[in-house]
């Protein structure tokens, strides 16, 4: 986010305080983002349902007191590296909008 913007450090700093505010509660800003994307009526549907993608990764990370770092079992079937690692795991879900038709 900060690199789209093209912010620096002081900006990223003055970000932090907004994601850890008690000010608004996550699932309620969730449900409103929800309603107004759905409004829009531009949701693909197969048989009634919305499609949504998903996908996730993992990163590795060093540090042992870093938020969010936890210990992770690696499931990559290719690489030979170890059965656990410490880690942050990243995950994102997507709305398909637009038409199935060609």
């Amino acid at each position: 986010m900060c690199r789209f913007w093209r912010w620096g450090e002081r900006e990223y700093h003055s970000l932090l305080p907004f994601f850890r505010s008690k000010a608004y509660d996550y699932a309620e800003l969730l449900a409103v983002w929800q309603r107004v994307v759905l409004r829009q009526g531009v949701a693909v549907e197969v048989e009634g349902r919305w499609v949504l993608l998903g996908d996730h990764t993992y990163v590795v990370k060093d540090g042992g007191r870093m938020p969010g770092v936890v210990s992770l079992r690696e499931t990559s079937e290719t690489q030979r590296q170890p059965l656990y690692f410490r880690g942050q795991c990243w995950g994102a879900v997507g709305l398909i909008i637009g038409s199935l038709a060609g």
